[in-house]
C-alpha cells in the first residue's frame, strides 16, 4: 500500500514538472506578442538598417512639452540592424512629461530620432559626440491612448538614415 502511494505521488510530481517545463519551453520559443495597454501609447520601431547601431535617442514634444528618451541594450551590446524596438508611455508618464493632471486621450507628438552609431553609455542629458550622431527628419502624429504606432528606420552610416511610417 505504501509503495502504491509513493508511486502515485511521484507520478503526479513528474507530470507537474513535465507540464511546467513544457510551458517554459513553449514561452521561450514562442513568446507572446506585445499588446499595447489601455492606458498607454506604444511606438513600434522596426530597424531596417545596413549595420547595427549603438543607441537610438529621441527628442519629442508632446502636447507642447519637450521631453527626451532613448533605447539601448542593458548588456551594452549594439542594437541589431533588424531589431524591433518598442517605446511606451503610460498615463502616469504622460502626466509627468506634460505636467497635466488631466489631459485628452488625443495627444499631438512631434519626435526627432538620433542614431548614435557606436555604443555609448546612455546619459540623462542625451548628449553624445557629433562625430557618431546621425539626425533623422522629425515625424509628427496625433496619438490616442490605447493605440500603437509603427515606424521603420532604414539607411546606413555613410548615406544617412530615414524614418517613415511602417
Amino acid at each position: 500500500m505504501k509503495k502504491k502511494i509513493i508511486i502515485i505521488v511521484c507520478s503526479i510530481v513528474f507530470v507537474l514538472l513535465a507540464a511546467v517545463s513544457g510551458w517554459i519551453l513553449y514561452n521561450r520559443f514562442f513568446p507572446e506578442e506585445y499588446k499595447v495597454g489601455e492606458d498607454e501609447i506604444a511606438l513600434r520601431i522596426q530597424m531596417d538598417t545596413k549595420e547595427d547601431i549603438g543607441l537610438l535617442v529621441y527628442d519629442y514634444n508632446i502636447a507642447g512639452h519637450d521631453c527626451g528618451g532613448g533605447i539601448s541594450n542593458p548588456d551594452r551590446s549594439m542594437i541589431k540592424h533588424d531589431e524591433e524596438l518598442i517605446a511606451t508611455w503610460d498615463k502616469e508618464q504622460l502626466k509627468l512629461a506634460t505636467g497635466c493632471e488631466d489631459f485628452e486621450d488625443e495627444l499631438p507628438i512631434n519626435m526627432r530620432f538620433r542614431i548614435i552609431t557606436e555604443y555609448q553609455d546612455p546619459n540623462f542629458d542625451n548628449v553624445y559626440p557629433e562625430s557618431i550622431t546621425s539626425y533623422l527628419e522629425p515625424i509628427e502624429w496625433t496619438a490616442h491612448i490605447g493605440q500603437e504606432y509603427k515606424v521603420r528606420i532604414t539607411g546606413d552610416k555613410a548615406k544617412g538614415y530615414v524614418v517613415s511610417p511602417a
